[in-house]
């Protein structure tokens, strides 16, 4: 197999091309930063999750129609991840954002979670007949790459470690337990549920 010519990749023009679309992007999102001093009052990071902590800057949904979803700036975009909540339920639905406690403004990213329990429920009901089991693990703040960053944060964890009355973020052993029990006879006659490992944080 014969070798192809390697190509060097200039990276100090990789990050100065970063630099001009992100400058690009302040303007359209004006409504957006500013609105992350407030979300911040109300929500650890003013964000829902530590991956929308990621640079340049995060965005706050105002609503959602089918696969389109528009910002607080009046920006409209076509989600072709389908993945916060228009693959089950639609975006913004409000029986779902109902559901969903938390995540000021943050609609789109609640829709997705309560469209994913929904559709627990829903196929638990649809598949019982089959004997088939449909049950659903929701894990509160657990120590993951992903939230290593909010984690590493001395706010987050001041703002979050009081809520939690086990006072400690949660691990993959916490759910070692029950994804046996679940997969056993043990659960033979439990379908359709929401099975929350969180240390407390919702209870309390």
């Amino acid at each position: 197999m014969a070798v192809r010519e390697t190509t060097e990749i200039d990276l100090d023009r990789v990050d100065a091309l970063i630099q001009e679309e992100e400058a690009k992007l302040e303007p359209r999102h004006a409504a957006s930063i500013a609105y992350r001093r407030t979300a911040e009052r109300h929500v650890a990071g003013g964000v829902a999750s530590s991956w929308q902590d990621s640079p340049p800057h995060a965005i706050y949904i105002e609503r959602g129609k089918g696969n389109h979803i528009w910002d607080i700036d009046g920006n409209e975009y076509l989600d072709f991840h389908l993945g916060y909540g228009a693959m089950v339920v639609g975006h913004a639905h409000p029986k779902i954002v109902e559901a969903i406690e938390g995540a000021a403004r943050n609609s789109h990213y609640g829709a997705s979670k309560g469209g994913l329990t929904a559709y627990v429920r829903a196929l638990a009901v649809e598949l019982a007949r089959y004997q088939i089991r449909v049950n659903s693990i929701l894990p509160g703040w657990i120590e993951t790459e992903m939230t290593a960053r909010a984690m590493g944060d001395e706010r987050f964890r001041a703002a979050v470690l009081p809520r939690i009355p086990a006072r400690r973020w949660g691990t993959w052993d916490d759910f070692g337990g029950i994804a046996v029990y679940l997969m056993s006879d043990a659960s033979a006659y439990q379908t359709g549920e929401q099975i929350v490992i969180d240390g407390g944080y919702t209870k309390f």
